[in-house]
């Protein structure tokens, strides 16, 4: 069998294979190898489905858009590229269904999702949910006191609709749109039924 002629540009990426997931990071801000996970910033401009980290945790539709726009497609490349590469060098395969991924999506309000690509299913698992003002929003209803802060006064509305879709009573004190910073205090109700949220001009 005729030995394969690897190009200086793949030799390049056999002495580093992790550098081959390079050629499909299309508008990636930082990409680094830690613990034995990959990881990259992607910025999202937009998406038919949505803007937001809300909108990707409410829609599959969206998770699934931007999961064929960002890696499946871009997999297919880099594993057929790995593999090339991994044979001519008679090392052992790289084993990208077993390898650890995570990114973070980043969309224009200054959200974003952690997620880590589910290459069985071809969709993302949401690993944690950040909000434009750096609050942790959470993907199922809590069940312990939470504290959330707002700048702008969009970005509370929409953290509210959110937490309302949740099952959580979203209650205001004296609020107006002219307020510097919004602080929302999340509490048990006392028969331990129903949370409820106090948002308040700080």
């Amino acid at each position: 069998m005729r030995a394969e002629v690897l190009s200086s540009r793949e030799r390049e990426y056999g002495q580093n294979i992790v550098q081959v997931f390079n050629d499909f990071k299309e508008r990636s801000l930082t990409y680094e190898v830690n613990r034995g996970s990959l990881h990259t910033d992607i910025v999202v401009s937009s998406s038919p489905y949505g803007n937001n980290a809300y909108d990707f945790v409410r829609s599959s539709q969206m998770r699934d858009e931007l999961f064929d726009t960002h890696f499946r497609l871009g997999y297919n490349r880099v594993s057929t590229l790995v593999n090339r590469i991994t044979s001519a060098l008679n090392i052992k395969r790289f084993a990208i269904f077993s390898e650890k991924f995570d990114f973070n999506i980043i969309f224009p309000d200054g959200s974003y999702v952690k997620v880590e690509p589910n290459l069985h299913r071809q969709t993302y698992n949401i690993v944690e949910v950040k909000d434009g003002d750096g609050n942790t929003i959470p993907v199922t209803p809590p069940n312990t006191p939470q504290y959330y802060q707002h700048r702008q006064w969009a970005r509370y509305e929409n953290f509210k609709e959110y937490m309302s879709e949740l099952g959580l009573r979203m209650r205001q004190a004296e609020l107006s749109r002219s307020c510097p910073r919004i602080k929302t205090s999340c509490t048990i109700s006392s028969d331990n039924s129903r949370m409820t949220c106090l948002a308040s001009c700080s």
